[in-house]
């Protein structure tokens, strides 16, 4: 049988709990009365969730983006263009999109 610490299963429970919070663009921090997350597993927490967020399937992910360029109309692909252009370049450019939902 295996015994965990009473503040052992907390900070993993915590740490649970703000997974499932950042998946809404939320944080336990957001919540002032609830217990922090120590920082040492904070960044362990950090380090996975990073590692979650690097690994896919590039040939998926490729697949899925020539998908969606196909789909773009006239005005979408060239500020799909300006957008890639200005990175590529450094610029540091500012892009407001404004329209209806699916733009």
């Amino acid at each position: 049988m295996v015994y965990i610490f009473r503040e052992t299963l907390e900070q993993y429970t915590l740490i649970e709990v703000e997974k499932l919070m950042r998946m809404h663009d939320r944080s336990l921090s957001d919540i002032k009365e609830m217990p922090k997350i120590k920082p040492v597993l904070l960044k362990e927490l950090e380090n996975s969730l990073w590692n979650q967020e690097m690994d896919y399937d590039v040939a998926e992910e490729t697949l899925r983006h020539d998908t969606q360029y196909n789909l773009l109309n006239v005005e979408q692909r060239a500020i799909y263009e300006s957008v890639l252009d200005s990175v590529d370049k450094k610029d540091g450019k500012l892009f407001f999109v404004y329209g209806v939902g699916t733009t």
